[in-house]
């Protein structure tokens, strides 16, 4: 099985060395002198220039774009899955993990992180602009009202899977 997570990176960081791993410069459209080194999501297909609003999501959309793999995932330059509770380069997740896990499992994701005093919805409030999750609960309920019932399910969990860090199966 072929299997890469696209280590998103905005500065030069020391990275794994598991050839599972590909780092990426996200937003290298708009820093095309920072890095020289790491993979930049301005190439081929790409959204490179709208990292300051996308974030890590523009390395996830090259890959989607642009690589050809079984399973493809996102981690950060400072934020991996781990097997174990250590915080080393050396305890990440390894490709022969990745593999394996995979082999059971479509998706390998990092633990719940768990609320006890509030909602997703609460927590995101509070730590960013109300108007455009408001403008996204809107255009979920115009263009896409099969959803809505989900969404709201899923804002007043007091759980969720965060930091954008996932390996999943390519279902092409």
């Amino acid at each position: 099985m072929d299997v890469k997570v696209l280590v998103a990176a905005h500065k030069n960081y020391a990275m794994p060395k598991d050839d599972l791993y590909l780092p990426v410069f996200v937003g290298k459209e708009l820093h095309p002198d920072v890095n020289q080194t790491f993979q930049g999501d301005n190439t081929g297909d790409n959204i490179s220039t709208k990292n300051p609003t996308y974030n890590e999501l523009t390395a996830i959309y090259w890959g989607w774009k642009n690589l050809d793999v079984d399973a493809m995932g996102l981690v950060h330059y400072r934020r991996y899955l781990s097997m174990n509770h250590r915080k080393s380069l050396d305890s990440v997740l390894s490709k022969e993990q990745a593999v394996s896990l995979l082999s059971n499992h479509d998706i390998i994701l990092p633990p719940k992180r768990r609320y006890f005093i509030e909602s997703n919805e609460s927590h995101y409030l509070h730590a960013h602009h109300h108007e455009p999750f408001e403008v996204m609960r809107r255009v979920i309920a115009d263009k896409y009202p099969d959803y809505l019932p989900s969404f709201e399910k899923v804002m007043k969990r007091t759980w969720a899977h965060m930091f954008n860090m996932f390996v999943m199966k390519n279902n092409r």
